[in-house]
């Protein structure tokens, strides 16, 4: 209740930050110059940097941006929630397993992890179209929709987009984790664990082992490509 309960909190922060950025702008004598410094952040911080960077804004530039400042809350927002997501702190709970014995101590976890992703396919989509149409009730001049929108889509679109894409490689790595765990688990005469190699026994444990272990290296490549191409983007 609490995760749905600051999804809908989000959705209402951000409706009324696009609600008031577009009434505050209107007869604001100070807005050509806000909106200069606001695109001038935009393409010098954001949009000229080959990282995907989500800079915060200081006191001093949220007052020079004007009300502009509430139409960057929006992927900040976005941000904002991708890393307070439960999936991301899951995922970080399993970076240091590295080898079956890590995997079979830590079973639990990876169950649990396996099992929320269909979840967090929802939350990711549901995030992107809360800030996407955020985006779209702003208000906004020519120029400065133009470097906002290349802003929105490197920051929001184009970093949610990689999180879906990386999303069931990694799932399918996690259910082939947990084949091989409980494989080696209900066949403790067939299956050993030595150091952090597993060695069996029989010709047909071998066999099966074999598949197991090929199939969680195929995925863990897969999963290994995508992590690549998202340290790429966000640096």
């Amino acid at each position: 209740m609490l995760h749905i309960a600051s999804r809908r909190t989000a959705l209402t922060r951000l409706s009324a930050l696009s609600l008031g950025a577009a009434l505050t702008l209107s007869g604001c004598g100070s807005e050509p110059g806000e909106r200069k410094a606001f695109i001038e952040f935009l393409q010098t911080r954001v949009l000229n940097t080959p990282r995907a960077a989500v800079p915060k804004l200081n006191e001093q530039q949220r007052k020079a941006f004007g009300a502009y400042a509430a139409h960057y809350d929006i992927i900040t927002g976005f941000n904002q929630e991708m890393t307070d997501a439960p999936l991301t702190r899951m995922m970080a709970a399993m970076q240091n397993m590295r080898s079956l014995p890590q995997l079979l101590a830590k079973r639990t976890e990876v169950g649990e992890l396996l099992a929320h992703v269909p979840q967090a396919q929802q939350d990711v989509k549901a995030r992107i179209d809360r800030a996407t149409a955020a985006k779209n009730a702003l208000s906004q001049p020519a120029d400065l929709k133009t470097v906002y929108d290349a802003a929105f889509d490197k920051l929001v679109t184009q970093l949610g987009g990689m999180m879906l894409q990386l999303l069931p490689p990694m799932q399918g790595m996690l259910a082939a984790a947990m084949d091989l765990a409980t494989y080696v688990e209900q066949n403790p005469k067939e299956v050993q664990i030595v150091g952090s190699s597993v060695q069996a026994t029989t010709q047909a444990s071998l066999d099966k082992v074999s598949v197991l272990l090929k199939k969680l290296e195929t995925e863990a490549a897969s999963v290994a490509k995508m992590e690549t191409a998202l340290r790429k983007l966000t640096g």
